[in-house]
C-alpha cells in the first residue's frame, strides 16, 4: 500500500493493491483501488476509484498475469503541486514473458485520472529491449535526483532481473526524469553494480529490488532472491 494527495485538498488519499485480481476474465490481471481522504470523515469506503488496464483512458489491455499493482511510487511528476501515481506491473512486452512496465497516472484537482496517462517499459527510451524475466517496475521510487531547484519529480526503476555483462539477474535501475509538464521517455539515467568502485555485476544480486527515498537521493540495495 502507499498514499498521496491525488486531489491538492491536503488530505491524504489511499492506495490498495490487487495485484492477483481478476479483470474481464484475465487471471492474475491486477487492479488498484484508490479511497479518497476527507477532512473530519476520513475514509469513506464505498468512496472508491478502481484503477486496471481495462479503465478507458489507461494504457492498456489487461492481460493474464500481469499483476497490474505489485508495487507502486508516488511523486509529483508533473510540478503542479499534486501528487501522481506510479503503478508497476509484471506484464508481458513484445511477447517477453514477465518484461515488466509502469503506468502513471497523473492527479489533478478532480483526483487520479487516465487523462494523459503514461506506459513506461525497458523499450520506451529506445537504449535497451525487453527481454524476458527483465521485471521492469519491480521497484518504484520518487525524487528530485538532479537538484532542489528542479520543477517536477523523477522516477527511478527497477529493472530487477536484467543481465548485465554475462550476469543473469544481476538487475538495474533506469530513472526517468520529467521535462514539459510530464515523465520524459528519452531523459533518462541508467545505473548497474558495475557503475561503482570496486564493485561488479553478480548473478542474480537484483539490483534495487528495494527502494528507499533518504532526502531525494536514492538508495536501491541487491535482493537475495
Amino acid at each position: 500500500m502507499t498514499a498521496g494527495d491525488f486531489n491538492g485538498d491536503r488530505v491524504s488519499d489511499l492506495v490498495v493493491p490487487a495485484p492477483t485480481r481478476s479483470v474481464n476474465g484475465h487471471s492474475g490481471a491486477g487492479a488498484v483501488f484508490i479511497y479518497p481522504g476527507a477532512r473530519r470523515t476520513g475514509i469513506n469506503p464505498n468512496n472508491v476509484l478502481v484503477l486496471t488496464q481495462d479503465t478507458p483512458g489507461a494504457p492498456g489491455p489487461s492481460s493474464d498475469n500481469a499483476n497490474f499493482g505489485v508495487t507502486l511510487g508516488v511523486g509529483d511528476f508533473n510540478g503542479d503541486g499534486v501528487d501522481d501515481l506510479a503503478v508497476g506491473a509484471d506484464q508481458a512486452v513484445g511477447g517477453h514473458t514477465s518484461a515488466g512496465a509502469v503506468d502513471v497516472f497523473y492527479g489533478s484537482p478532480a483526483g487520479l485520472s487516465t487523462a494523459g496517462a503514461q506506459l513506461f517499459t525497458e523499450g520506451s527510451s529506445g537504449q535497451r529491449t525487453p527481454t524476458d524475466g527483465d521485471n521492469f517496475g519491480a521497484g518504484l521510487a520518487a525524487g528530485r535526483f538532479g537538484d532542489e531547484d528542479e520543477a517536477a519529480d523523477g522516477l527511478a526503476v527497477t529493472i530487477g532481473g536484467k543481465q548485465v555483462g554475462l550476469a543473469n539477474g544481476a538487475g538495474a535501475v533506469e530513472i526517468f526524469h520529467s521535462e514539459h509538464g510530464r515523465l520524459s521517455p528519452s531523459n533518462t539515467g541508467y545505473l548497474t553494480q558495475n557503475d561503482f568502485p570496486s564493485t561488479m555485476a553478480q548473478t542474480n544480486a537484483g539490483f534495487g529490488c528495494y527502494f528507499g527515498n533518504f532526502d531525494n537521493e536514492l538508495a536501491s540495495s541487491s535482493s537475495p532472491f
